[in-house]
């Protein structure tokens, strides 16, 4: 809601003065431009005509008109920010594109008022199919009884239609305000007994929610006040940054990877690498020198680079380096004699605006997904460490250790926790590195540029760019989005690849189950059940994924075993399946088959295991 909402208002705002008289102002807030969409989903926008005169608002799909679109209701701050405009303006239908092929379509609205232009705006969007995925056809509330408790709606006995037949469900409803959506919060009647718990991925912050939306959601347990300052951080985390001097959101740079938060986690979600011809996007690279340093035992900085390469500048100053990737494949075969095609991405640095000492070590890394978050900083330093065997005292071959980080905020080692190498001890510390490394702002714990010393220094007195109070609305907001619950847990072939998936020993890093403790603070994520599938260590994944840098205790063959939840929407709301920490993988499979080290006995069982088990394997994955 943040990114849309800013950018439409300022930019009304901006070009209101050259309006031309009666005329009718339009604009489409959902969908997005250029975005993914899947499932039912809520289209709307705002309109009104200058002559005040009422208007009529139609759906457009493709071109074609298709039907009405309800209007108008009050929109408090369309009123508020631009001058003559009425409160009655907002439109809204809820859309269900399931009804639409996969592939790119055009969704947009008709204006009408009498006296008036029509006038049309439009999107184009894609709309997403996962293989696995399932649309209702049908939701009959006809029969069914609801009763309104607090802000939640609970439905009996509503009918669900699909291809396999109707069936009765219960419903607890919620309304987001972050995307203007009803939200399913819970089906309790539809999951089998034995399912419910698992299928709460994140405990009571678990969302049923299976749309392009899902990552981008407030923990149903939030309410009053918490709820507002997750809305608020909803908007710090949307903010773009420009370059200073500016009256809003000034302080860019001057070398960056990224303009924001939500630029380099698009929907709260992963990144990928850069397609042929495009620069990198949500994707950057580590850097440092061999050696680490006296204090921290971080690493070393590069000379005029430091530890993060930006590859982006503001006008007029040199970026610190260009980056080119290329690719080569390989082909692995399975035992059955299917064969799969297994790519290495390859990064150079180009044009350094500085000399390059003689060896650089680098290390690309996608954005990672951040919703969940909140709960994996809940859990216990002991749950973790109860976790690691650092020399297999159990002989199983998995030797999982904790990395030991420095944590800037207080001047002392903890235990990592985030990022692909867990080289961040918390939330907070991601966040405030983050706006100084990724976007080159400013703040109130890290209070100089990252490129102070550098020849992109901008000499600026405007240190620092944001407060404390955003750094604490952002960090909240990360630690309090829900989790979406897991989908088809009673489908047989689901089942038979959780077995698959334990007997062949993922289980054994990717741990199903945890309970966190407290989070002084948010309470929401608290003594919860989770089902992450991560047990936050690092382990030795083998010569293919080596990176061959040093972070920390981490070793250049040792990663942070990633949660997994979620995993089965990345297609549905990123519009990609690219995965591992540089995004080489493009398919479930070809991450699994990347692994090595302590992976690798896991990797083999996957290799000659039967092709309907491999498939039930990714069929499990794609419940999560």
């Amino acid at each position: 809601m943040s990114i849309w909402y800013r950018a439409c208002i300022a930019g009304v705002l901006l070009l209101w003065p050259a309006v031309s008289p009666a005329t009718i102002t339009a604009v489409l807030e959902n969908p997005g431009q250029g975005g993914s969409v899947s499932g039912l989903s809520v289209i709307s926008g705002w309109a009104f005509s200058d002559t005040g005169a009422p208007i009529t608002v139609r759906l457009r799909i493709n071109g074609e008109p298709v039907s009405p679109v309800a209007c108008c209701s009050p929109r408090q701050d369309v009123m508020d920010a631009i001058p003559g405009a009425p409160l009655k303006t907002a439109f809204g239908l809820l859309f269900n594109y399931g009804l639409l092929n996969a592939g790119v379509h055009t969704i947009g609205v008709e204006v009408r008022a009498a006296g008036d232009e029509p006038v049309t705006v439009e999107h184009p969007v894609r709309v997403v199919k996962p293989g696995g995925a399932e649309f209702i056809e049908q939701l009959d509330l006809s029969r069914a009884s609801a009763v309104i408790e607090e802000n939640e709606l609970l439905v009996s006995g509503a009918q669900v239609r699909s291809r396999h037949g109707t069936s009765s469900a219960n419903l607890r409803l919620g309304y987001s305000l972050s995307t203007q959506s009803p939200v399913i919060l819970a089906a309790p009647a539809s999951l089998p007994v034995g399912a419910r718990s698992t299928a709460l991925a994140g405990g009571e912050t678990t969302i049923f929610d299976a749309t392009s939306q899902a990552f981008e959601m407030p923990a149903p347990n939030l309410v009053g006040a918490r709820l507002e300052k997750h809305l608020d951080g909803d908007a710090a985390f949307g903010d773009t940054f420009v370059t200073a001097p500016a009256p809003v959101f000034s302080g860019l740079g001057p070398i960056f990877n990224n303009t924001g938060c939500a630029s380099c986690h698009p929907k709260n979600g992963r990144g990928r690498p850069p397609r042929e011809g495009e620069r990198l996007d949500t994707i950057f690279l580590r850097v440092s020198v061999p050696g680490a340093d006296a204090v921290t035992r971080g690493p070393l900085p590069v000379p005029g680079m430091g530890t993060q390469l930006q590859h982006r500048a503001v006008f007029g100053v040199l970026p610190e380096a260009d980056v080119r990737m290329t690719q080569t494949e390989r082909i692995e075969t399975f035992a059955d004699g299917e064969s799969i095609r297994l790519r290495t991405l390859h990064f150079t640095i180009e044009n350094p605006a500085v000399p390059l000492p003689a060896q650089v070590l680098t290390s690309p890394r996608t954005a990672l997904p951040v919703f969940g978050r909140g709960l994996l900083e809940a859990l216990d330093r002991a749950t973790i460490l109860a976790l690691a065997d650092e020399f297999d005292a159990n002989g199983d071959g998995i030797s999982g250790r904790p990395n030991m980080v420095w944590d800037t905020a207080s001047g002392a080692t903890r235990l990592g926790r985030f990022g692909w190498k867990a080289n961040n001890s918390s939330l907070f510390q991601q966040t405030f590195n983050a706006y100084q490394q990724d976007i080159g702002i400013t703040n109130p714990v890290l209070p100089i540029e990252s490129a102070t010393g550098q020849l992109q220094d901008d000499g600026l007195a405007d240190d620092p760019e944001i407060d404390v109070e955003t750094l604490d609305v952002a960090t909240f907001y990360v630690q309090t989005l829900a989790v979406p619950a897991r989908r088809r847990v009673d489908d047989p072939q689901v089942r038979r690849g959780e077995e698959v998936f334990a007997a062949a020993g993922c289980a054994a890093c990717h741990t199903p189950t945890l309970r966190t403790g407290v989070l002084v603070g948010v309470p929401e994520v608290s003594h919860q059940t989770i089902h992450p599938y991560t047990d936050m260590l690092l382990h030795d994944m083998g010569e293919g994924l080596a990176d061959g840098r040093p972070d920390f205790l981490a070793s250049g063959r040792e990663w942070r075993t990633p949660p997994l939840w979620g995993i089965g929407l990345t297609l549905r709301v990123q519009g990609h399946t690219l995965f591992l920490h540089d995004g080489r993988a493009r398919t479930l499979m070809e991450a699994v088959m990347w692994h090595g080290g302590e992976a690798a006995r896991a990797r083999e069982a996957v290799r000659v295991m039967p092709r309907e088990d491999r498939e039930a394997l990714i069929i499990f994955l794609e419940s999560l």
